[in-house]
């Protein structure tokens, strides 16, 4: 009867090892750290298209480019981050997430917002 009890517990025990090893994740989170996470952007007048949501943790190296077919200019609030756009030629620039919270990406020709930047305090 021990060794049965003994048994069950080293299974029970194995399997949340399993699961913790092998645990699921979710979107962009699951890129290996250090890496830079990259967004890009390709930019046209008449464009009408859903805001993205990027969704990295506090201290993640940031990657954002664009291309656009007109001149442009893209801003990050609260960053104060500005790209640059000249046509069809691709720029970006890069960053770290320091600072948590909701962060909208902004084409300001275009008036619209193309992005959330969600920064997540790191786990």
């Amino acid at each position: 009867m021990r060794s049965a009890g003994l048994l069950v517990s080293l299974s029970a025990l194995l399997l949340v090892g399993l699961w913790w090893v092998m645990k699921p994740t979710t979107g962009e989170h699951s890129q290996a750290r250090g890496e830079p996470y990259e967004f890009h952007f390709q930019l046209h007048p008449a464009q009408t298209e859903a805001p993205r949501t990027l969704s990295v943790y506090q201290g993640d190296q940031i990657r954002l480019s664009a291309q656009s077919s007109a001149m442009a200019h893209l801003h990050l609030h609260d960053y104060d981050l500005h790209l640059y756009l000249a046509p069809d030629y691709p720029s970006q620039v890069h960053f770290v997430a320091n600072t948590v919270g909701r962060f909208e990406l902004e084409w300001h020709e275009g008036g619209q917002r193309l992005a959330t930047l969600e920064v997540y305090p790191r786990p």
